[in-house]
């Protein structure tokens, strides 16, 4: 069972009395001294801004209401107010959110996946079925004239009736091929009393499927069915505790899909508005989310979070040139937001995320690339699975595969590349890049030193901190040693002492 969130009304006016908040922690306080971490503030009289700026770093990020009752006096302070995602609220909204605090500011992430392993052909299916890899089942064939049952997940997951869920159905199919998905509950204590059944359509798969207020806990289980001709594939299944809009895993997380139903996640925290623009891309995550938030707001700067969903636990930040382009769009209207410029950006990573960091840094020239295990050579990587470290790290291949199409040693090769295009590409003179590596990597272990010879012939000041072991040895020695660099990075040349 979660734990209570800690809500605060900043007023005279005893709410306390006027709506139900058995199912937070609430408070009310005239005075402005927040005593403990919120996650959800309402501002029900006026303050000066000197207070405003006093207060905000305690500021619970797209937590933070204002009721519209003072709405003019607070807009005096201009673009502080947007920069800190505050929102105006009035009484009808309030009506409708002060139920739902526990639902949209919950603690924690929370989402799990259904891979294809989980997935079951219905038996009256007579076309070709086949794997690719772990990314997605292909089915090609007739699948009738009229809707009927396809396939089916072969487990389903437990559910309380007071906890809201999102799903999310990767698949690419051709137009002459329709889907639904078809949900049904089962009744807790029972075997087939089937208490909630619900069809869902394309249309209504174009965005993440809510499904809440349902009679009574129980089992929920997924099927889907078709009709037409061709070609289907069909991928993950995401299943993610619902926040409603507030947003996707932390409050404030934003989603993208691309037109294959790809996903990556981004997170946004206005810090105290100051240079640099922080970004952090997450590592490998089995459980989807965020990594990183804790680490990047202890510095007090401005942040941003990406995370990839896709596959096992992420797919390297790849993807087609939409895919790709978007995550550029995003740090650039963030950078814009702030008024930054873009030597005033730091990119970082720890392994996947370390791919991510030198991806996306070689293309907008940061002031700083803060890598921890750097891969970059992903189809060695996938190479090392034979022979060198076999059925050690599978996702290497379902990327490889995903993103080359083959697992030859051509598409290997061809997948080495991605990296080294967009570094011979780059021009990073006077980016600083400190690197810390494992001596004895078994994933990639050429990383370190392709890099430095590759920036051999550019203004890049690279150094590095190797430590004896292989990928997986001694996380906390090189989380430690990169948090360092950020700290040097900001007390040195951000003057944030």
């Amino acid at each position: 069972m979660s734990k209570k969130i800690n809500v605060l009304e900043i007023g005279e006016e005893e709410w306390e009395n006027m709506y139900d908040f058995s199912k937070v922690n609430f408070e009310r306080s005239s005075s402005l001294t927040l005593e403990k971490d919120y996650q959800v503030i309402f501002f029900n009289q006026k303050i000066d801004e000197q207070d405003l700026l006093t207060l905000r770093p305690s500021f619970p990020f797209y937590g933070t209401f204002i009721l519209k009752d003072y709405e003019d006096y607070y807009k005096q302070f201009g673009d502080l107010l947007t920069k800190d995602q505050i929102q105006f609220i009035d009484h009808d909204q309030l009506k409708d959110l002060i139920p739902e605090l526990h639902i949209r500011y919950v603690y924690g992430q929370n989402a799990s996946k259904f891979d294809v392993s989980m997935i079951r052909a219905h038996k009256s299916f007579r076309g070709k079925i086949e794997l690719k890899g772990n990314e997605y089942v292909l089915l090609d064939g007739f699948f009738g004239r009229d809707f009927k049952q396809l396939l089916y997940w072969q487990y389903g997951i437990s559910i309380t009736n007071d906890h809201p869920i999102d799903l999310w159905l990767e698949y690419v199919k051709d137009e002459n091929v329709q889907l639904q998905l078809l949900i049904e509950e089962i009744e807790a204590g029972s075997v087939d009393h089937i208490v909630y059944e619900k069809t869902f359509s394309e249309q209504e798969m174009d965005q993440p499927i809510t499904i809440d207020h349902l009679p009574a806990s129980g089992s929920l289980n997924f099927s889907l069915n078709a009709k037409g001709e061709g070609h289907l594939e069909i991928g993950t299944l995401h299943i993610r505790r619902s926040r409603y809009d507030t947003g996707i895993m932390l409050p404030g997380g934003k989603r993208y899909a691309n037109k294959k139903r790809q996903e990556f996640f981004y997170f946004y925290h206005g810090g105290d508005l100051k240079p640099p623009l922080n970004i952090y891309f997450s590592g490998y995550r089995t459980l989807e989310g965020f990594e990183g938030y804790h680490m990047m707001r202890s510095f007090g700067a401005p942040f941003l979070l990406f995370s990839d969903p896709r596959l096992e636990g992420g797919a390297f930040y790849l993807g087609d040139d939409e895919f790709e382009g978007q995550i550029l769009k995003i740090i650039d209207h963030y950078r814009s937001l702030l008024h930054f410029e873009w030597n005033e950006i730091i990119v970082s990573g720890l392994s996947m995320g370390a791919f991510g960091a030198l991806y996306y840094g070689c293309q907008i020239h940061p002031h700083a690339i803060i890598l921890g295990k750097p891969l970059v050579n992903l189809g060695t990587m996938a190479d090392n699975e034979t022979i060198f470290r076999p059925e050690s790290f599978p996702t290497s291949l379902d990327l490889l595969l995903s993103v080359e199409g083959g697992v030859a040693k051509d598409d290997a090769r061809s997948l080495n590349q991605r990296i080294w295009e967009k570094v011979e590409q780059a021009d990073l003179n006077g980016v600083k890049m400190p690197v810390a590596y494992m001596r004895n990597d078994d994933y990639d272990g050429k990383a370190f030193s392709m890099l430095v010879s590759q920036f051999s012939d550019q203004d890049v000041l690279i150094f590095g901190k190797g430590i004896e072991g292989r990928h997986n040895d001694e996380t906390a020695a090189i989380v430690n040693w990169f948090v360092q660099q950020y700290e040097a990075l900001l007390a040195d040349d951000f003057n944030r002492r």
